[in-house]
């Protein structure tokens, strides 16, 4: 069954980020590939997994109205609890340590909401919620 995702939040532990969410892309999580081949191994490559993941990043579009100084995302922000929910009520989240490593925004007209895209950095180890 497909996630609704009417209704979408993504909250700032500290921070008091208050735009709207247009979209939301994960740039995927990945841990190193590490090589184990050596002078005796015969007819394959060998490799192990390493321990560490990286979380990436995710790259969020938004609107807002620019009037308020919680309506732009925390650029000079530390470090803090990110907390992504999808649909109104219900669906599944994902919370993590992550700052916003990148902000760009457009403002096309005199009388708009002003939009653009923040990338959030994944600071640390990240914990899924199944839909309720």
């Amino acid at each position: 069954m497909p996630t609704v995702t009417t209704g979408s939040t993504i909250t700032f532990g500290t921070s008091s980020w208050t735009g709207n969410v247009t979209s939301l892309s994960h740039s995927g999580m990945s841990r190193a590939v590490i090589d184990t081949t050596h002078l005796g191994t015969t007819s394959a490559r060998t490799k192990i997994p390493g321990e560490l993941v990286d979380g990436g990043t995710v790259e969020v579009g938004y609107q807002c109205d620019g009037g308020a100084s919680t309506a732009w995302p925390p650029i000079a922000g530390a470090a803090e609890t990110v907390t992504i929910k999808l649909g109104a009520s219900g669906g599944p989240s994902v919370a993590f340590s992550g700052f916003v490593s990148e902000n760009n925004f457009d403002i096309s007209g005199d009388e708009v909401l002003i939009t653009g895209t923040f990338t959030i950095t994944v600071a640390g180890a990240v914990t899924y919620g199944a839909a309720s």
